[in-house]
């Protein structure tokens, strides 16, 4: 069999890679991304055993939802060479529409590992009127064999006494501490694309919670709408009390302007997210209570004694779930689920993992053991018996039908989640260093600009509204130079607090022709190639800019 995957994001590389490589009724993998991560690729790619080959595409620009012509020519071109039935898309959350579309256009089955936010019944439709079969959303914990045994428990209870489940509660941490620069440019539930937690782990669990009402609606205990009261807790929150003096005694130095302008953090993506929903019958009696507890700030059991060198998700994984649900006075089931483990060689999973389910029964009136205690393998498995099921098209515990309660309840929960900030005032930006021959293009903007008029500067400007950083980068650069670049750097980021706040990202490119440069004059009155020994005369530039030319020589 062969597949396709689009975008070898951070999950993928987790789960996906070694998944798709230990599978030998797997034979290739065709692996479609950007031009711009080729280096990348190649690197991590070079580490596995899969056999794969590589489609490389222009950047998106704009939000289309389907591919560019010449794009969809080539991948229909590999779909056909390799009679490809199934996918799957891994791309950040703004990017998959494009690929989703294109897979349903021509009837092959889908697995997304990011939920679909918007347009659900759009999207149903546009799927039961195609050709595929199977359109699963990445929902592990349903496949889960110690959620599933609770599963069973629950439902034999609600189901002799006839009532309902009461409570439940719903908690995870993945112990991710970084410092303030590193939230900037971290993949994993990053805060800068405005969704951070909530659309990567968040939405496992409120899956999970629908996964757990859906036995009530079994057993004739339906629900009016969820009611909702959520709120969520920020980087500006967390540093303003665990930021520099905290960090100092700790003898963990950061640059002074990440603490100086705390107040910008607040335009970031939640850090944690809380949520109370209560689920009324018909009369407006309240059938269940759920809480909902989804944060990076908290701490899980270590196995180490020092900080580990990287927090990041590629090398390193520290979560820890802990669930609490009753069925009012007759049975209570909790569950703590821990992993801590460091990304052995070959990209194996490993590390020290818990999954325990412990049950309290009224035994007196249900009978069974009062206590008893369940260890089951870790929690990851979950993933990958998910995935075989997908491919060898066992019945879908996650298909797009089933988790309408889940994708509605986290339309929602964005909706509602706290709102204690405007950010009419605040934007992204981006500036790129373009280097040539070893000089870097400098170019003076415009006397008539309403922003910084005659000074100098470097291509770059605003991100737009739902447009990604680098997609940002790639635009502005064609349209103040005319150039396309493709391979850039990220160097650091900057902030601008005054009437007009901003958090700049640079980026720096080594470009090899220049004969398509076009300045454009509505930006610059003129353009100087500079050598970084010639900067310091360009007094108007930004002495953070200074400071990179020369470093970079």
């Amino acid at each position: 069999m062969n597949c396709i995957l689009f975008g070898l994001g951070l999950h993928a590389q987790r789960f996906y890679l070694e998944f798709l490589a230990k599978e030998e009724w797997i034979d290739k993998v065709i692996i479609v991304d950007s031009l711009t991560e080729k280096a990348r690729l190649e690197s991590l790619l070079s580490e596995t055993s899969l056999h794969y080959e590589l489609l490389l595409l222009d950047r998106f620009m704009g939000h289309s939802n389907i591919l560019p012509a010449k794009d969809e020519q080539l991948v229909q071109e590999k779909i056909t060479q390799y009679a490809i039935q199934k996918a799957l898309i891994s791309t950040d959350v703004p990017g998959y529409r494009p690929y989703l579309n294109f897979c349903l256009k021509n009837g092959i089955d889908v697995l997304c590992d990011r939920p679909i936010m918007n347009e659900y019944q759009e999207t149903l439709d546009q799927w039961e009127n195609s050709l595929t079969k199977m359109f699963e959303i990445q929902a592990p914990r349903r496949a889960h064999k110690g959620y599933q045994k609770i599963r069973e428990l629950l439902s034999e209870v609600v189901r002799e006494f006839q009532v309902p489940i009461n409570k439940i509660s719903i908690s995870y941490s993945d112990g991710i501490w970084g410092l303030p620069s590193e939230n900037f440019v971290r993949e994993n539930a990053p805060s800068t694309s405005g969704y951070g937690k909530l659309m990567h782990s968040g939405y496992q669990l409120l899956d999970l919670l629908a996964f757990f009402m859906e036995i009530n609606e079994e057993n004739g205990f339906s629900y009016s709408k969820p009611s909702l009261l959520a709120t969520d807790y920020r980087l500006n929150d967390f540093y303003r009390y665990f930021g520099k003096d905290f960090h100092e005694k700790l003898d963990i130095y950061e640059k002074d302007d990440s603490y100086d302008n705390l107040d910008l953090l607040k335009n970031l993506g939640p850090m944690d997210v809380s949520a109370i929903i209560d689920y009324k019958d018909q009369d407006e009696n309240i059938l269940t209570t759920a809480r909902l507890e989804v944060a990076q700030s908290g701490l899980v059991r270590g196995a180490w004694i020092d900080l580990p060198e990287a927090s990041s998700y590629e090398n390193t994984r520290l979560k820890q779930e802990v669930v609490d649900i009753s069925v009012g006075p007759l049975l209570t089931i909790k569950v703590l689920g821990y992993q801590i483990s460091e990304r052995a060689e070959n990209n194996q999973t490993g590390g020290f993992d818990s999954f325990q389910i412990r049950v309290f029964r009224n035994s007196a009136i249900i009978g069974g053991k009062p206590v008893e205690v369940f260890d089951f393998e870790q929690a990851e498995a979950a993933d990958f018996d998910q995935l075989r099921d997908y491919f060898l098209d066992k019945d879908s515990r996650s298909s797009l039908r089933q988790q309408k309660a889940s994708l509605s309840l986290l339309s929602e929960l964005e909706r509602n989640r706290s709102q204690r900030f405007h950010q009419e005032h605040f934007r992204f930006a981006v500036e790129l260093l373009i280097k040539y021959k070893g000089n870097y293009l400098l170019c003076k903007r415009s006397s008539t600009a309403r922003i910084a008029p005659n000074i100098w500067n470097i291509p770059g400007g605003k991100v737009k509204y739902h447009e990604g950083i680098e997609e940002a980068l790639i635009r502005e650069c064609k349209e103040e130079t005319n150039l396309d670049v493709l391979h850039f750097h990220y160097l650091d980021s900057i902030f601008i607090n005054k009437a007009h706040q901003r958090i700049v990202y640079l980026y720096y490119a080594e470009v090899e022709d220049i004969s398509d440069l076009t300045i454009d004059r509505s930006e610059f009155d003129d353009w100087a190639w500079v050598s970084a020994g010639d900067v310091d005369s360009y007094q108007s530039l930004n002495p953070h800019l200074v400071q990179w030319i020369k470093k970079l020589g």
